[in-house]
């Protein structure tokens, strides 16, 4: 960790809370990256005078990381350990079929996604006991509009993190216009928004995770609290310069999680940068 800069906007206060922040979630054992998350969050704090900080950190107490090294490890305790995936799904069918969670507009492109799927096809969770009994298909999300699930298969489509629900909703939508039962489409994700789950439940698609975030400002704050702290982030973002589509986080998520790549429904004050402000925390 580095010293405070004599000339930095950031007090010794904040500082010292930042360092605790960073001991407590045990974000310094990221190796030789450390430093330079630090360094960036203190130079991002310091962008913004002291109630504002205070607001950020108090936000970072929340915030959570998933380092893909866990992605795995995460996504097998999900399985095991998500009772209601295995009360409602997971002892009524003995054939798996196993894809990406990607809108029809996104399957060529490099997503998180891809990347959990690939994963599934790890010999650590083909030999785990509680796959012994399944029968288990990855199949390439291409050839998913022509699947027909027989009664005792599902598909399991995979993600990292589901924010707004609308890419989940987008691609299951496909996937039943090109004939896939709507009932035996489940999506598992390892985080997902309490608003994007509510969401897709009200589209009466199967979403499950051992995570469930909410809203960082709108749902910790009342009353005069809330107004302070909603009116501290927009001058927050006013500095930033963050275009209104990304206000509070895409779609007003104010999420505050960061996964192999920290989505944008994450506060930008996380992970913008621009010609003006650079080395956000959490780059994109």
């Amino acid at each position: 960790m580095r010293y405070l800069k004599e000339n930095s906007n950031l007090n010794i206060k904040e500082f010292l809370k930042l360092s605790q922040l960073f001991k407590e979630k045990q974000w310094n054992d990221y190796g030789e990256y450390s430093n330079e998350i630090f360094n960036r969050f203190c130079d991002r704090l310091a962008l913004f005078d002291n109630e504002q900080q205070a607001l950020i950190l108090d936000l970072t107490n929340r915030f959570i990381i998933i380092d893909d090294t866990l992605y795995l490890s995460t996504l097998i305790n999900l399985f095991k350990e998500n009772e209601p995936f295995n009360r409602e799904i997971a002892n009524e069918y003995k054939t798996w079929f196993f894809s990406p969670l990607l809108a029809p507009c996104n399957r060529q492109e490099e997503k998180s996604s891809k990347h959990l799927y690939y994963l599934t096809k790890s010999g650590k969770l083909k030999c785990d006991p509680y796959f012994i009994n399944k029968n288990i298909t990855h199949i390439d999300s291409s050839k998913l509009n022509q699947l027909r699930l027989e009664e005792n298969q599902i598909l399991i489509l995979f993600d990292d993190y589901i924010g707004s629900g609308e890419t989940a909703y987008s691609a299951v939508s496909d996937l039943v216009e090109h004939g896939v039962s709507k009932d035996k489409i489940i999506i598992l994700a390892l985080a997902c928004q309490e608003k994007g789950i509510k969401y897709l439940h009200a589209n009466n698609i199967k979403c499950y995770t051992n995570i469930v975030m909410r809203r960082g400002i709108s749902d910790y704050y009342t009353h005069d609290q809330l107004d302070n702290a909603l009116a501290k982030m927009q001058a927050i973002e006013k500095v930033l310069r963050v275009i209104p589509k990304f206000t509070f986080g895409y779609n007003h998520t104010e999420a505050l999680v960061k996964l192999i790549r920290t989505p944008n429904n994450t506060f930008p004050v996380y992970w913008l940068e621009n010609d003006r402000e650079k080395k956000a925390p959490f780059p994109r």
